[in-house]
């Protein structure tokens, strides 16, 4: 299930993005509105699953409800290097539930990686569940400092939205191909969703394993 900028999990994800203390409401709508397009890509990035064998690292976040890899899911596009623990506030705050789980309560998180480098964090302590999934085991302590880099120039980009009234496609893509090769992500790519005259603005969404920015036309508001 997709939550909604408003939501618990919506919301946990604009902390951990911006770390930072509240800005003005017009600019926490526009951060509402960035999150949410990039919770989204992280669901879409989370939909196909491989079968692996060796171990690989993770870029984003899929927190499952149940052993399920087809089941109800909450994807976060993390700030910080991908853990179990961005998969806290889903479950005590919602949406995930799951049947054998008080509402509430914490179930012991494992995580295992997609093909796609998605961390994909199971509810259960089962050691041998990343093998019996077909998935590979984490490899923590090779969480590449690339890792820090994508995060902190997801930031930036999110704060330069944020920061505008309204951001025409092109200025947006200049400014954001300058923050993308300052910040060494040079091979990353600018996508623009076709234009449209009632949507003169800019809002953004991430696909991480594509290594690409999407330009998402938004109406200027009131």
């Amino acid at each position: 299930t997709l939550p909604n900028a408003d939501s618990a999990s919506a919301q946990a994800l604009f902390e951990a993005i911006t770390n930072s203390p509240r800005a003005d409401r017009s600019r926490v709508r526009r951060r509402r509105r960035i999150i949410a397009l990039a919770v989204l890509a992280a669901l879409l990035a989370a939909a196909t699953w491989v079968a692996l064998t060796r171990d690989v690292t993770a870029v984003g976040v899929a927190c499952y409800a149940t052993m399920d890899l087809d089941g109800d899911r909450v994807g976060v596009a993390p700030a910080v290097a991908p853990t179990v623990d961005l998969c806290v506030a889903p479950w005590e705050e919602g949406p995930l539930t799951n049947p054998d789980v008080a509402r509430g309560q914490v179930p012991p998180l494992t995580g295992c990686v997609t093909a796609q480098g998605i961390l994909a964090v199971l509810p259960t302590d089962d050691p041998t569940i990343c093998e019996s999934l077909g998935l590979a085991t984490p490899s923590p302590s090779q969480q590449p400092d690339r890792l820090d880099s994508i995060a902190q120039t997801e930031a930036e980009i999110v704060d330069y939205i944020a920061g505008e009234e309204c951001v025409a496609p092109g200025e947006a893509e200049v400014r954001i191909r300058s923050i993308l090769d300052d910040n060494g992500l040079k091979d990353w790519a600018i996508t623009r969703q076709p234009t449209r005259a009632d949507r003169p603005c800019t809002s953004i969404a991430f696909d991480t394993e594509a290594k690409t920015v999407i330009l998402v036309p938004y109406p200027l508001r009131p």
